[in-house]
C-alpha cells in the first residue's frame, strides 16, 4: 500500500525513513473453516418502526458455524473498519507484551514489524487507516495521567504525531485519532483538570501543528476516557462525539448525549459545540460510524437495539431487527453503513454475539462465536467480529461494495 505523507511531515519537510521487511506472514489459522450455515430471514413490518418493535425471530442456528479464528499472536483490542477494502487492520498487544499491528486479508494475518509506540508498555488501543496514512494509538491507564502516543506508520516511515495542548498547556491523557476523507487529521482528547475530565478537539493546520477546534466551550466526560466511553467520528465538515458527556460540569445527564463541532475552515465557525437530539432517548450509546458527509449512532433502549440516522435525515431511529440484548453487555456495533449498500449490525444479544444484514425490510441473522463482543466489521472479504480479544472471520459471497 502507498500512502501520502502526513501533514506534519509535509509541513516540516521531514525525510521519510525507509524501513525493511515490514510485513511477515503469520501462520494460517489452525481452526478449520466449517461449511456455511444458512442465515435466518427476519421480516420487518411496514411503517415507522422504533427499536425492538419487529416480529419475533424464528428458528435458531448453531453458534459460530462458518467462522474461522484468525491466527494472531496476541490480544486484539481494535479493528480499523476497512469499508470497501479487501483487508482489516487489527491492533492490540502481542503475547510477548509488545504493541501489535496486523493486516488481515482473506482470514490470514500479516504482522507489521516496524517500530510501534511503546512508551507506556500497554500495547495499542486503536488503529485508523485514512487517506493520509495509518495512525496507531497507545493504550493508556487514565489513573497514571501519562499522555498516550499517536504515531503514523507506513511502509516507508514511522513518525510520532505531535501531542496537542489545551489552553492551559495540558496534554490529553487519552486521544482518539480521526481523518475526514479529504486528507485532514483531527483528534479528540481527554484532559484531567480540577478533578474532572474535559474533552477538547484539534485539527491539523497549514503550519503543521494541531490547532484547537473548540474555543471557550468545554465538554465534560463523566467516565474514565476510553474507546468505549467516548465514541467519535469525523466528516468533511465536523467532528462527532457521543457518550456520557455534557457541557455542564456538575452532575451528568441521565441519558447519553451527542455533540459535534465544525471544522476550523467551515463557515460559520464559532468554536462551540452543538448538541443533537436523539429520539427516542437511548439508555446507552455504543458506536458511531461516519463518512465524508454523514454519520450514524448506535445504542440501545429497553435492551433493544436502536440506530439514529444523521446521514439521510436528522436523527430518526431506523428499523431494527427484533433481538433482546444481553443485560450485562448491551452493545450494538455498526459493522457497515448503508452507503449504496445494506446496513450491517452486530449485537451482543441475550443468546450471544450476532451479526445482522439488512435486505430491504428484512434482516438476515448470522450467529457469531460465543463470548463478549467488542467490535465488528464487513469489508469486501466478508465479516469480522472481535470476541474476547480474538478476531474471527467469515467469508461472505457478494460482500463487496
Amino acid at each position: 500500500m502507498y500512502m501520502s505523507v502526513p501533514f506534519h511531515l509535509r509541513a516540516a519537510g521531514v525525510p521519510l525513513i525507509v524501513l525493511a521487511a515490514l510485513l511477515t506472514s503469520c501462520a494460517p489459522s489452525q481452526v478449520p473453516s466449517e461449511p456455511q450455515e444458512p442465515v435466518t430471514s427476519i421480516p420487518v413490518s411496514s411503517g415507522t418502526i422504533r427499536a425492538g418493535t419487529t416480529p419475533q425471530v424464528q428458528g435458531s442456528d448453531s453458534r459460530g458455524t462458518g467462522w474461522q479464528k484468525v491466527a494472531i499472536d496476541g490480544t486484539v483490542r481494535s479493528i480499523s473498519h476497512q469499508y470497501c477494502r479487501p483487508k482489516e487492520l487489527a491492533a492490540g498487544m502481542s503475547s510477548g507484551g509488545r504493541p501489535l499491528l496486523a493486516e488481515v486479508s482473506h482470514g490470514v494475518a500479516r504482522a507489521f514489524t516496524g517500530e510501534l509506540p511503546n512508551r507506556l508498555h500497554n500495547g495499542l488501543s486503536a488503529v485508523v487507516d485514512g487517506d493520509i496514512g495509518i495512525v496507531v494509538t497507545e493504550d493508556v491507564d487514565p489513573a497514571r495521567a501519562v499522555p498516550a502516543t499517536m504515531q503514523f506508520v507506513d511502509e516507508y516511515f514511522t513518525e510520532e504525531v505531535e501531542q496537542p495542548r489545551d489552553a492551559r498547556g495540558s496534554k490529553p491523557v487519552w486521544s482518539s485519532a480521526l481523518m475526514d476523507g479529504e486528507g485532514d487529521f483531527r483528534t479528540l482528547g481527554a484532559v484531567l483538570a480540577d478533578g474532572r475530565w474535559e474533552l477538547h478537539a484539534w485539527q491539523d493546520s497549514d503550519s503543521g501543528h494541531l490547532d484547537p477546534m473548540d474555543r471557550g466551550h468545554t465538554l465534560y466526560l463523566f467516565a474514565n476516557p476510553s474507546s468505549r466511553s467516548v465514541l467519535t467520528g469525523s466528516t468533511e465538515s465536523e467532528l462527532i462525539v457521543a457518550g456520557a458527556i455534557s457541557d455542564q460540569p456538575g452532575r451528568p445527564d441521565a441519558s447519553p448525549q451527542l455533540w459535534t463541532i465544525d471544522d476550523i475552515g467551515s463557515e460559520p465557525n464559532n468554536g462551540r459545540w452543538t448538541r443533537w437530539p436523539l429520539t427516542p432517548t437511548p439508555d446507552g450509546l455504543t458506536d458511531v460510524a461516519s463518512w465524508e458527509v454523514g454519520w450514524w449512532v448506535a445504542g440501545y433502549r429497553n435492551l433493544r437495539p436502536v440506530v439514529y440516522d444523521f446521514d439521510s435525515d436528522v436523527g430518526p431511529s431506523m428499523p431494527m431487527p427484533d433481538t433482546r440484548l444481553d443485560p450485562d453487555h448491551p452493545v450494538v456495533y455498526l459493522a457497515d453503513t448503508p452507503i449504496g449498500k445494506s446496513m450491517v449490525l452486530a449485537t451482543q444479544s441475550a443468546d450471544g454475539p450476532t451479526m445482522w444484514i439488512q435486505e430491504g425490510r428484512d434482516w438476515l441473522r448470522i450467529p457469531a462465536p460465543a463470548g463478549k463482543l467488542s467490535a465488528a466489521s464487513r469489508n469486501t472479504d466478508g465479516l469480522f467480529t472481535l470476541i474476547d480479544g480474538a478476531l474471527w472471520f467469515r467469508p461472505l459471497p457478494g460482500a463487496g461494495c
